[in-house]
């Protein structure tokens, strides 16, 4: 094989990986995306059952009920709070994760412009011969 068929080949392998991961960074926006929505879906249902459970309390309940909302309370309130901070290590790992393509899509990208420009000055070469 020549120089220009293998310089041709790494190019069209460096396209391939430079459309694998322009896929995985749109797959991670949409998780983002999900993720962000999961966390405002959570603080809604989260605010509603709690406006829902403080309404029953006063409402007026009997002493021995009251103990166990109050319970009901906490154990929601601590529940999406744990939640909410284990979206916050997922969403930092999908930052890290797209900050770690990004960089790879950058590295490929310039392997491949550089290949092209060798490619083109070869050419422009062979055209001045």
């Amino acid at each position: 094989m020549n120089k220009q068929t293998i310089k041709q080949e790494k190019l069209d392998l460096l396209y391939k990986d430079q459309m694998r991961l322009d896929i995985q960074l749109e797959d991670n926006q949409d998780e983002q995306k999900a993720l962000h929505q999961l966390r405002e879906d959570l603080e809604y249902s989260q605010g509603d059952a709690l406006y829902q459970l403080n309404d029953l309390l006063l409402m007026g309940v009997t002493p021995s009920h009251r103990s166990f909302y109050m319970d009901l309370l906490e154990d929601v309130d601590a529940t999406t709070r744990k939640i909410f901070l284990d979206l916050d290590e997922q969403e930092l790992q999908l930052k890290q994760q797209y900050r770690e393509t990004e960089r790879r899509l950058e590295v490929v990208q310039k392997k491949r412009a550089q290949l092209l420009n060798e490619l083109a000055e070869k050419e422009e070469k062979q055209k001045s011969f």
